[in-house]
């Protein structure tokens, strides 16, 4: 409070922080301040004077205001002492520092401080609500495709430990669980030889429901399985992840290594069935995967620090990664009857699998404008394995004019080229709790196929082109906030079977569209 008839209060609303005046009784609002950086946290002295933090091109200062007349905003003094720390660096009128106080300061005459051992201190934890439109399954309607959740996170006030997590679920009892840990802080024995790598615990929990056919009694001939019985059944399938990652820079800050271990374990809960001569089956739970990959990783990133870095990057991205992966599979629903109940069929599936990204992207004669190659490339080493294992090309993260799950296979190629430049830049309009900073457009071609074996031609890789819109803005002036909007078209059109329902799905010769408000932008 300046006095009993009014208060004192910082705002934004000139888009500067700064420092203002409102009275209760006449309703009458002064500005005190004109600042180019920001005045924040004001103080009324009891001889009336007014001090602020400002903040300036170098770092925070503590200010002082005298004679508040408005509409002047000359008389801001810069006071040089700043807290009780330093008060011995002032006359005992505090009015003149003295420099010969720091220039001669004895640093080995330590002060008598208490020690007490440092205890991790956590911040709250936040909770973010969500509503999710899920339409994974056709036999859902109305609300059914609502999924309604919660984000919730928490970290270490030196960043050395953080929590995230969310959880979702629909009146399907449809499910999505997800929870990361990382630890960024010294590891005994390992830092003692220099090594200081970052940890992270990742777990995911996802359930869909979805109508099936199960075969019984198999008969292979020719090395193909047939079934003598089929009956449909609905089918809940459950996945639970752990994976383990610890990654450490190498030889530069841009480069890292990295190793993972993921365990996962998918499976079906078969609802009831009839068996031939009209015997109900009754609900069964049956694991069809139990596997367990060994990962090893280089990572490279090198990009230039630029105003639209996030937007508009320019620079390097490398990622390779070897992956060694052994399963027990049952790829085909295939039971053992004959005991009188279902036992699950295990294949052991083991594989080596290899797979390459790399991004590079250059300024264009030094426009703001960019060009930039994706490439993507994928083997696995041996004989096929089932399409259960298959590298996907399509959808958001890929050939955005297919589908995810439309092209996959056992080898992968995928090449990328976009053309990006600004629509609008220093926006800096504010509505509501955003602010509207940047505004970039793009432009992009596809080539790419996925195959297995030695089948492929260039003549079956498939063709799209597509654009894109990103807005980059802030919201309640701290989070960073990106929407884009996207359209793609697939020149090439091809026809694939489902395997459960056996009806034929045409690709390609359409338009896809994609629309994401994240946190940042994906390459």
């Amino acid at each position: 409070m300046l006095n009993n008839e009014e208060i004192l209060f910082a705002s934004d609303e000139t888009g500067i922080f700064n420092l203002y005046s409102y009275n209760l009784f006449t309703k009458e609002k002064k500005q005190i301040t004109n600042v180019l950086g920001g005045a924040f946290m004001p103080n009324v002295g009891k001889d009336g004077k007014i001090l602020y933090a400002g903040y300036t091109s170098h770092g925070y200062k503590i200010f002082q205001v005298e004679n508040i007349t408005e509409n002047d905003f000359t008389n801001n003094q810069y006071i040089q002492k700043k807290s009780e720390f330093l008060s011995s660096a002032f006359d005992s009128n505090d009015s003149e520092f003295k420099f010969n106080y720091l220039r001669n300061f004895d640093d080995t005459q330590i002060p008598n401080f208490n020690v007490t051992n440092y205890k991790s201190s956590f911040t709250k934890i936040s909770f973010i609500p969500f509503i999710r439109y899920d339409n994974y399954s056709q036999k859902a309607k109305g609300i059914e495709l609502l999924k309604p959740g919660i984000y919730f996170y928490s970290s270490d006030m030196l960043n050395r430990f953080s929590l995230f997590g969310s959880a979702a679920m629909n009146t399907r009892w449809e499910r999505d669980l997800f929870l990361s840990i990382e630890y960024r802080d010294r590891i005994p024995g390992l830092f003692a030889i220099g090594l200081k790598p970052e940890i992270s615990l990742q777990v995911f929990n996802v359930s869909r429901t979805s109508d099936n056919t199960i075969g019984l009694f198999p008969d292979t001939v020719d090395g193909i399985i047939n079934y003598s019985y089929k009956t449909p059944v609905e089918v809940s399938y459950n996945l639970l992840e752990f994976d383990f990652s610890a990654k450490h820079p190498f030889i530069t800050k841009e480069q890292n290594l990295e190793f993972k271990l993921v365990y996962s374990r998918y499976e079906a809960i078969l609802g009831s069935f009839f068996l031939p001569g009209n015997y109900l089956y009754p609900t069964t739970r049956e694991v069809y995967l139990k596997g367990l990959t060994f990962g090893l990783g280089y990572h490279f990133e090198n990009f230039e620090r630029r105003k639209d870095q996030e937007i508009n990057p320019i620079g390097t991205k490398i990622d390779f990664q070897y992956e060694y992966s052994s399963n027990d599979f049952n790829p085909e629903d295939y039971y053992d009857e004959s005991s009188g109940t279902l036992i699950t069929q295990f294949e052991k599936t083991n594989f080596n699998r290899f797979e390459l990204s790399a991004l590079q992207s250059f300024s264009l004669l030094g426009w703001k404008h960019s060009l930039s190659f994706k490439l993507r490339l994928g083997t696995t080493l041996g004989p096929n394995t089932d399409d259960f294992f298959d590298f996907y090309l399509g959808g958001l993260i890929g050939m955005k004019s297919y589908p995810f799950y439309s092209i996959s296979g056992n080898e992968i190629a995928h090449l990328n080229l976009t053309y990006r430049f600004p629509l609008a830049e220093n926006i800096d309009t504010r509505f509501g709790h955003f602010c509207l900073d940047k505004i970039y457009a793009s432009i992009y071609g596809d080539f790419g196929n996925t195959w297995n074996g030695n089948k492929t031609r260039l003549a079956d890789f498939k063709k799209g082109v597509g654009a894109e819109i990103r807005i980059q803005m802030n919201s309640f002036y701290l989070f960073p906030t990106s929407i884009f909007f996207n359209a793609a078209y697939a020149f090439d059109e091809f026809f694939r079977e489902n395997a459960f329902t056996k009806e034929i799905i045409k690709y390609g010769k359409e338009f896809r569209f994609y629309f994401g408000v994240l946190f940042g932008f994906e390459f």
